[in-house]
């Protein structure tokens, strides 16, 4: 009888340590389980977050030259020997223009040196291999700019026309004054600058 009741505990005590083993190997599984839930919940988090990172939005404003080429004193003069007679192109280059080449082309008939004499305004530059270009540079233009074209804004009637050359001319002379401009930025070289234009005109 005592050998039976001892075979019965040693049973009992055996099915306790199987249960408490069997419990612990649960727990650990959970714990492991919920762990790696966690990591897997966390690394989601992370992954979502970077790829709903807002857009950068940049803008970009259009640069202008803008400019005018005026005159106020008419364009119809008498030949007079000796005469000097009022004359103001000017070239404007408008508030707010990037900085530019500007350039200034003066046109003349045949034969118009024979008659009348005028002389470029200071600052402006002559464009070699060109005939009547003329340039110059404009940084900043936070104001309007003006450029006369002409010195003095006179022309001079030659004092050695005499009535004899007056009565010989055929065509009346004239002088055309024409302006332009473009932008410094990419273009470092003026005579680079003259071609862009030549480009434009010829189109």
């Amino acid at each position: 009888m005592l050998d039976k009741i001892k075979n019965k505990a040693t049973e009992l005590l055996h099915k306790t340590k199987d249960f408490f083993k069997n419990t612990n190997k649960r727990l650990l599984v959970i714990i492991a389980t919920s762990l790696c839930l966690t990591i897997a919940f966390i690394g989601t988090t992370v992954a979502y977050l970077t790829a709903v990172s807002g857009p950068l939005e940049n803008t970009f404003v259009i640069g202008n030259i803008q400019l005018e080429l005026t005159e106020t004193t008419g364009n119809t003069y008498q030949l007079i020997p000796g005469n000097t007679v009022e004359k103001n192109p000017k070239v404007i280059v408008k508030s707010g223009s990037e900085d530019c080449w500007v350039f200034v082309k003066v046109e003349k008939t045949s034969g118009f040196d024979n008659y009348l004499e005028y002389k470029i305004e200071d600052g402006w530059t002559h464009l070699g291999g060109f005939d009547g270009v003329y340039y110059r540079t404009v940084v900043n233009a936070k104001t309007d700019i003006e450029f006369n074209v002409l010195k003095n804004n006179t022309v001079t009637v030659r004092d050695d026309l005499t009535e004899e050359k007056m009565s010989a001319i055929t065509s009346l002379p004239t002088i055309t004054f024409s302006a332009y401009a473009v932008q410094r930025h990419a273009v470092d070289d003026v005579v680079d600058a003259w071609i862009i234009v030549l480009g434009e005109v010829n189109e």
